[in-house]
């Protein structure tokens, strides 16, 4: 996990249920997990309008008028959150590192330079383990958010519950509960995973249950609205609807917005075969574009090979949402990353 959280946060020893919050920029995903003898259960879950989150030189400025809070529901009485966010802003990457660029010593410094990244950075970073075939390799997946969006959502929480336990970048959140809990975790071989959410695409490739690749595109379900909504002379909202629907044949609009996703996805792929010596035999979707067959079959038609919705319930044993939310359960990989991520910590 990739944690972008303030140090020497306090709580409990043993944390007993959380809650995952995905700050989208589509909808406030909430979900709330408990783990008990019997393993995990699906306490709540729910999706809330997009919250707008204050930087921290506005959140000063408007301390007095009082800031936005997390919105929660009156019943979900959760000492601890993890909470995700997604950002234009964050940085993403995963590097390769051999000699003394690999050094522990001045480790953080050396990323920094990696990721061009300003002093007002908040920089996390995880070793992976050892899956390189190459000797003295060390591969690690580095991330950034600004100092300021890092404030603004801790200040969502900053008094009463719950309390913060962590902020993730939320592409990530999800490829946490995707690689620990998910397929990886059963090292199904070579496999990839593709994120498609509002504003951006995440793209991993993992081999033998240990993570080969991954990148962050600008890709996302707001490209293919735009798209949709200049050509069809429709409004933003009804847009939006037409994709969450399905209500009208958008593969031409998905395609289009793809295409240089695909590209890269292609090679992408060839280089972790190549590298790995591999062969990527399926791949997972998740995020909100993975609810579109239109965007299911372009992957498919791309890749020529097996593609599978995940559902990241499968992480806590449970199969569908509440039944208001049932069919979404794709939505909601980053808010289970980030109640796992602070079950598990």
């Amino acid at each position: 996990m990739v944690d972008f959280s303030l140090k020497g946060v306090v709580r409990e020893p043993v944390v007993s249920e959380a809650l995952g919050v995905d700050l989208g920029s589509s909808g406030l995903k909430l979900i709330w997990i408990r783990r008990g003898k019997e393993g995990y259960t699906l306490v709540n879950a729910d999706v809330l309008p997009p919250l707008k989150l204050e930087l921290a030189s506005e959140k000063e400025e408007d301390r007095k008028a009082g800031g936005p809070v997390l919105p929660l529901p009156r019943e979900w009485r959760v000492t601890y959150a993890g909470m995700a966010v997604s950002s234009p802003e964050a940085v993403v990457r995963f590097l390769s590192l051999t000699g003394k660029a690999a050094d522990a010593k001045g480790l953080e410094g050396r990323l920094r330079e990696h990721l061009g990244l300003e002093k007002e950075y908040r920089l996390g970073f995880v070793r992976m383990g050892a899956g390189s075939r190459r000797e003295g390799e060390v591969r690690i997946l580095a991330a950034a958010l600004p100092e300021a969006e890092v404030a603004g959502v801790l200040s969502l929480v900053e008094s009463g519950i719950p309390a913060a336990a962590s902020v993730q970048i939320a592409s990530l959140a999800g490829l946490d509960a995707f690689a620990t809990w998910g397929p990886p975790s059963k090292d199904e071989g070579a496999i990839g995973y593709i994120a498609c959410e509002a504003r951006g695409t995440l793209l991993a490739f993992f081999n033998g249950g240990e993570l080969a690749l991954a990148r962050q595109f600008p890709l996302g379900g707001d490209r293919v609205a735009e798209l949709f909504e200049k050509k069809m002379r429709v409004t933003r909202d009804v847009a939006l609807r037409v994709i969450q629907e399905g209500s009208f044949d958008i593969s031409q609009f998905v395609t289009q917005a793809a295409q240089q996703f695909l590209q890269q996805l292609s090679i992408s792929r060839d280089f972790v075969e190549r590298r790995e010596e591999c062969h990527v035999t399926r791949f997972y979707l998740c995020g909100g574009m993975a609810m579109s067959s239109y965007w299911v079959d372009c992957v498919r038609s791309a890749v020529a090979g097996e593609v599978i919705v995940w559902n990241p319930l499968e992480c806590i044993g449970a199969t569908a949402l509440p039944e208001k939310l049932q069919g979404q359960e794709a939505r909601f990989a980053a808010a289970v990353g980030a109640a796992m991520g602070v079950l598990e910590t």
